[in-house]
């Protein structure tokens, strides 16, 4: 099981095509560096014995029952992911298990002659890559994406080196030096920004 502490904000027109100026190299940033970018096109199935949220909140099932299916170069993959959320000041720090799979007709299959239901789906154009801030060690996974037609970036620390608080101040200082307002991270859950839009 891994931990994974991330965040997420919203995004103007503006403040996406200055970031991804950065990832690109287009403008250079006297501090942040950007490696390894790749565009990805990613589609999340949610699933649950459940048909409403507040059955799901209420329930000991996992926050997330996910299958992923994401093209990237060229190349598709598949993987199964479930996950137990918890927020801490904004900054989700969430326990998740995940793993590759060859043949994702048959976990909906499975899912289909059990009881669960598909319940909720999103689909996510993005760029990925890697940032590092000046005089850091930490590594942090960046996706500038769009989902559902909504702007937005999400970063995430997914090591077990660090204690969750020393993860989340860097975190705010990152999105500081991305030109941002840590303030605005939006702490919902992607179902309910989608269901808000």
């Amino acid at each position: 099981m891994a931990r994974e502490i991330e965040l997420k904000i919203p995004l103007t027109q503006t403040q996406y095509g200055e970031i991804e100026n950065y990832i690109y190299g287009r403008k250079p940033h006297s501090e942040l560096t950007f490696t390894d970018a790749k565009k990805l096109f990613k589609q999340d199935e949610y699933f649950s014995r459940f048909t409403t949220r507040q059955e799901r909140i209420n329930s000991n099932e996992p926050k997330v029952i996910r299958i992923r299916t994401e093209e990237c170069d060229g190349k598709f993959q598949a993987y199964f992911t479930i996950k137990n959320k918890q927020l801490e000041n904004g900054i989700e720090v969430n326990q998740e298990q995940e793993t590759f799979v060859e043949n994702p007709e048959v976990l909906r299959n499975m899912f289909a002659q059990t009881g669960f239901i598909r319940w909720f789906t999103k689909e996510k154009k993005a760029v990925s890559c890697y940032c590092r801030m000046q005089g850091s060690q930490k590594e942090y996974h960046l996706e500038l994406e769009q989902v559902n037609g909504l702007l937005y970036v999400e970063i995430e620390y997914t090591k077990d080196d660090e204690m969750p608080e020393n993860v989340q101040k860097e975190l705010k200082l990152l999105v500081e030096k991305l030109g941002l307002d840590s303030k605005k991270r939006d702490p919902r859950s992607w179902v309910e920004i989608l269901n808000e839009a």
